[in-house]
């Protein structure tokens, strides 16, 4: 297949037929198949690890009672509250964050919190009816330290480029298809 697209290209099978030819194309080729691998471990190094799983944390309403009636939980962390009580009660956060409206008996409600903060909340229909969630920053994780190679092609260029003659072994994939004529 490589012999067929090089006779497609005017005049490059003959250059290539030469040793300098040869020599000049593996000068080319060999630092950019060296450089491939290299460039996408780094690439993938830097990409960053995935957000820690947010958890998801239950409050239970009960008669005129938030069951924790205090809690701490992280950013993106969810709270489903859960109307155990026989009245309707609501859970409305004192600065407009969220506001369920009414929830009659078995209903659920849910909340993520995007941003870090304390969060008084109160019943609507029962206003002595309070708690708290307070919302830390997400866990900082430690970072791991990985080992680097040391082996590490450098590509350099000269401003006059040498080729030097250089027999190439039989089974060369680009030395082969040119002697098979």
């Amino acid at each position: 297949m490589f012999a067929s697209f090089l006779r497609t290209v005017a005049g490059v099978p003959a250059w290539l037929k030469s040793s300098v030819g040869r020599g000049v194309l593996l000068v080319v080729i060999t630092p950019l198949a060296l450089l491939l691998p290299t460039t996408l471990v780094a690439v993938l190094a830097s990409l960053s690890p995935p957000a820690a799983p947010s958890a998801t944390v239950n409050v239970a309403i009960g008669d005129f009672f938030f069951n924790p009636q205090t809690l701490t939980i992280t950013v993106n962390d969810s709270v489903v509250w859960t109307n155990n009580g026989p009245a309707n009660h609501t859970t409305t956060s004192n600065i407009l964050v969220w506001d369920s409206l009414t929830m009659t008996v078995g209903a659920q409600f849910t909340h993520t919190f995007a941003t870090e903060g304390v969060f008084p909340y109160f019943c609507d229909f029962h206003p002595q009816m309070v708690a708290t969630i307070t919302v830390l920053a997400g866990a900082t994780s430690t970072p791991t330290p990985t080992p680097s190679s040391t082996n590490t092609p450098t590509l350099t260029s000269t401003s006059t480029p040498t080729a030097t003659a250089t027999a190439l072994p039989p089974q060369s994939f680009l030395y082969l298809p040119l002697l098979q004529r």
